[in-house]
């Protein structure tokens, strides 16, 4: 790993006890604060907890352990260890802080794995969440790492991230649930091959090491937040014309699009539009959109004819007691299926059109008990490819990798998962929001948002499928600037010379 970062020291000139004094006792007093919101939070109530794990284990060893001088190691004495590598132990899982003793991951046949939340080259060991927080960073990173060598120097076996929260406590437990889970698969992956995965590739590090927040941090934080709760609540008032999301039409290809240029469709009284995906069928030009009806405060699938300049409202499609968005469509041997959005009922399902446009019924439950959004599905080298972005802890985070399944059958209830991890864990645009055709190349539309915004520009990237491995080449960014009212675009869609897309509008 290639270093090329500094640590933030404080200020010597500014840095007295008194000041230390209250550094320590604000972030006390935010975090205390915090904590009793937390535990109010149904997912992470329970994160500051101690937990009593001993009727999960069979035998439990109790070894003393101390800090070394620089407090980012623990010390462990011969005896002990010597102790341990009795024990026949094929894996050392570390869940705490700190650096493994010298030796250490000796004592276990496979090694050893640690949980690096929150990357700590970047974050403060006792604060991982803080800085991404206070950065407004879109993103929180965590790694796991496998330990085999002497000295311990770890290699990233998993390198991934999560949406940043936005406070440090929540974002702190939103990392540490979500690391949990991949350490759980990864762990049943070794326990099933007998062997640590292959590490992935170092990559350069550029940042600051970010040290403990100084005093201004520390108000600079609470400033922040305030602002946040401030506008919050001022966007909960009710306003004569509210921002909301939008569709509109540009006649041509989605490469040569003009979207300054595009005819907005005006949805019903009452309802906004998104998700667009249009299709061309008998003739005609059909453009699906999630139309969510405030009034029931839930999404439906409706349909509007784009054909001619001037779009035309069809009527509604799918309905659901649950709510339904991203109605991506496609055609397979003369029939029309489509894939919508269904997360609130723990199903990836898949309907098949019945006669008219209008006409669909549920064709095959492709996945059951999987809180799954925004699937995308095609066939490539003759086996069925589908993309979906799952919310691995329940804490509405759908963007934590983009996971791939595939099948020999398009109705089949038995899509089979590649590899352990998601296939695309970049740090943007891992979510769906659509998928393009270009000489016979798939394209792959991601969303990418920044910190409290969701869908502020999209990322397009050619689909690669190799037997059962996913890649992804990028292509191209788009981004809302063709209009001054436009603050955010999350979806594109396209069908020969017609391409629809939405957009979020602050007017």
């Amino acid at each position: 790993m290639l270093h090329s970062s500094q640590i933030i020291p404080e200020n010597p000139k500014f840095v007295t006890r008194w000041t230390t004094v209250l550094r320590q006792f604000i972030l006390k007093t935010v975090m205390r604060l915090e904590r009793i919101k937390l535990e109010k939070d149904n997912l992470f109530l329970k994160h500051n907890s101690l937990m009593d794990i001993s009727a999960l284990v069979s035998e439990i060893f109790v070894v003393d352990s101390s800090w070394d001088d620089s407090y980012s190691s623990w010390i462990l004495s011969d005896k002990d260890q010597r102790l341990l590598r009795t024990q026949d132990i094929d894996l050392v899982i570390m869940l705490g802080y700190g650096v493994l003793p010298e030796n250490f991951s000796q004592i276990a046949s496979l090694g050893a794995l640690s949980l690096e939340a929150g990357e700590k080259r970047k974050s403060g060991r006792l604060l991982t969440g803080f800085w991404e927080v206070f950065r407004k960073d879109a993103r929180s990173y965590f790694e796991i790492q496998h330990h085999r060598d002497p000295t311990n120097r770890g290699t990233v076996i998993e390198r991934a991230s999560v949406a940043t929260q936005t406070y440090f406590l929540r974002n702190q437990a939103h990392i540490n649930v979500t690391n949990a889970s991949r350490m759980l698969a990864l762990i049943e992956k070794i326990g099933i091959s007998g062997e640590i995965p292959t590490p992935e590739i170092d990559v350069l590090f550029t940042d600051q090491i970010l040290g403990f927040p100084n005093l201004k941090h520390s108000l600079g934080y609470i400033w922040a937040q305030f602002l946040r709760l401030f506008r919050k609540k001022l966007e909960s008032l009710p306003v004569l014309i509210s921002p909301r999301w939008r569709v509109a039409v540009a006649r041509d290809s989605w490469q040569s699009a003009v979207l300054s240029e595009s005819i907005e469709i005006q949805p019903a009284m009452g309802s906004w539009l998104a998700d667009p995906f249009v299709i061309r069928r008998d003739g005609r030009c059909y453009c699906f959109v999630e139309e969510f009806v405030e009034k029931m405060g839930k999404g439906r699938i409706a349909v509007y004819d784009v054909t001619d300049p001037e779009p035309a409202y069809l009527g509604v499609a799918l309905d659901e007691e649950f709510h339904l968005s991203f109605p991506f469509v496609f055609e397979h041997e003369g029939d029309l299926f489509m894939c919508p959005e269904s997360h609130e009922a723990n199903q990836i399902r898949l309907y098949r059109n019945t006669g008219d446009i209008l006409s669909w019924e549920l064709s095959t439950i492709l996945m059951e008990n999987i809180r799954a959004v925004d699937s995308l599905i095609f066939l490539q080298e003759g086996r069925w490819t589908l993309l979906t972005s799952i919310d691995e802890t329940g804490a509405g985070d759908f963007s934590t990798g983009l996971w791939c399944f595939q099948s020999d059958q398009l109705l089949s209830s038995n899509w089979k998962q590649q590899g352990w991890k998601p296939a695309n864990v970049q740090s943007e645009c891992m979510r769906n929001g659509g998928l393009l055709e270009s000489e016979a190349q798939y394209f792959r539309v991601g969303q990418v948002s920044d910190f409290g915004e969701y869908g502020s520009r999209v990322h397009i990237s050619r689909v690669g499928i190799s037997g059962s491995e996913y890649s992804e080449q990028f292509s191209t960014v788009v981004t809302p600037e063709f209009s001054r009212s436009a603050i955010g675009l999350h979806h594109i869609s396209c069908a020969d010379n017609v391409t629809v897309f939405d957009y979020f509008s602050k007017s």
